[in-house]
């Protein structure tokens, strides 16, 4: 009997090494429990002794990499504040690197399913309480964890190069001392140059990619749902795409234009470096709360177009390289921080709805940028 119990474990453990293999490669609905049962060398029948069904062994992975990442952050060290925030930096973004397949595939469990992001949030305000000797607010947790998770992924996926020590100076000491926000003006209303309807066939086509890619998913939706909801014929669609893949890179390549755009237009000549990117953060928020489905697209298109992507998030860091930075802090290190910051305070707003009031919120932010959170 022991002999068999040792057999089933393996054999459980075959079937999920592979799922994590393709999970990790693929979307979740191009990934079939036949396809897992190949690759592990198993039959179908094997699969459905250990597992119900599909979502089980994916949440099973998203599971395992939270146990992971928990025991990972439980070894956080040191005797200073600066001490404990360097290991809390480099636990984070060395898991990432040393489970990357783990990673991509709890990214889309984060988008999924709420609650996995809700859990990770657990873990990591459990270890920000080790690393201050206190629980964080709502807002110091952002202001902690956007810049680290971002610069991770953009480590992690587009070999962006951070400094730890730059970035360890904008959590723990700010970089915009000195300066005042004017909230009349970073608060003032933002305008979006996408109110009318489209009229040529390509931009109705692009629209209601946009809707249907939101409301369903790139997977679940074919070039037949497009044309059919535009009311065109499906050789209509062909004479402006190669592909629904070629509509979703220029999907990406739209929202990032019309959001640079925005936060690009939203500015005054006569705001500071601190009210510019408080600006900045408002309107881009402002934005995905107007357009919740580019996000989604965003993410989707992560796991098919990753070029594509990769240059989405280049462009807003070359926009952040325009500032000017403190001569000791390196600048695409706080390009990507600032794009964190921005990132994660709107998902927070926009899909978890833990922002009471953004204005707050972001003045909040704001008082951190000009002195850290020390204590």
């Amino acid at each position: 009997m022991a002999k068999l119990t040792k057999k089933s474990l393996e054999t459980k453990q075959t079937l999920l090494r592979s799922a994590e293999q393709l999970f990790s490669a693929k979307w979740y609905e191009t990934v079939s429990v036949p396809e897992i049962s190949r690759h592990a060398g198993k039959s179908s029948g094997a699969f459905y002794n250990y597992f119900k069904n599909k979502e089980e062994i994916f949440l099973s992975l998203l599971n395992r990499f939270l146990e992971i990442f928990q025991g990972e952050l439980e070894k956080i060290s040191g005797g200073t504040l600066e001490e404990r925030m360097e290991s809390f930096i480099d636990i984070t973004i060395g898991t990432a690197e040393t489970y990357r397949d783990l990673v991509t595939i709890f990214r889309e469990g984060q988008y999924r399913y709420n609650e996995m992001e809700q859990r990770l949030k657990a873990i990591y305000v459990d270890a920000l309480t080790k690393v201050y000797g206190r629980e964080l607010t709502e807002n110091e947790y952002l202001y902690i964890t956007g810049p680290v998770r971002f610069i991770s992924i953009r480590s992690l996926y587009h070999k962006r190069p951070y400094d730890r020590n730059s970035l360890m100076e904008l959590l723990l000491r700010g970089m915009y001392g000195g300066m005042s926000i004017d909230r009349d003006k970073v608060f003032g209303p933002v305008s979006f140059d996408d109110e009318t309807a489209p009229e040529n066939t390509r931009d109705i086509l692009l629209a209601k990619a946009v809707e249907l890619f939101g409301e369903e998913g790139f997977h679940q939706v074919n070039v037949y749902d497009i044309t059919r909801q535009s009311r065109f014929a499906v050789g209509t669609f062909y004479r402006h795409f190669e592909s629904k893949e070629q509509i979703l890179e220029e999907l990406v390549e739209m929202i990032g234009k019309k959001t640079r755009s925005v936060i690009a237009g939203s500015m005054e000549n006569d705001l500071n470096p601190l009210e510019q990117t408080i600006r900045g953060f408002y309107a881009f928020i402002r934005m995905f709360e107007k357009h919740p489905a580019y996000y989604k697209i965003v993410r989707e298109a992560e796991f098919v177009i990753d070029k594509t992507v990769e240059d989405y998030y280049n462009r807003f860091e070359k926009g952040y390289l325009k500032q000017q930075y403190p001569e000791k802090m390196d600048p695409v290190t706080m390009a990507n921080a600032l794009s964190g910051i921005g990132h994660y305070f709107g998902i927070e707003d926009i899909f978890s709805h833990n922002i009471d009031n953004i204005e707050s919120g972001l003045l909040r932010v704001g008082s951190f940028l000009q002195s850290g959170i020390r204590e």
